[in-house]
């Protein structure tokens, strides 16, 4: 499975793990719940390196598009 670093924005320093291996450039969005909140938050974070064996793929932030 691959993992990802957040290395900025709300997520800094979290890691995410997908069944979906991603390319540098390609934009996620990442919606963040909890059980006791109504609206999850969601951020939009691009891939700026990918995953590799044994080595996380980072990700960083882009703000939400108005």
């Amino acid at each position: 499975m691959p993992t990802y670093l957040f290395v900025d924005g709300p997520l800094d320093g979290e890691m995410i793990g997908t069944s979906d291996a991603h390319e540098a450039g390609d934009v996620l969005e990442v919606e963040v719940v909890d059980v006791a909140q109504l609206d999850a938050p969601r951020f939009r974070y691009t891939v700026e390196t990918t995953a590799a064996y044994q080595r996380p793929g980072r990700l960083r932030h882009l703000p939400l598009a108005g």
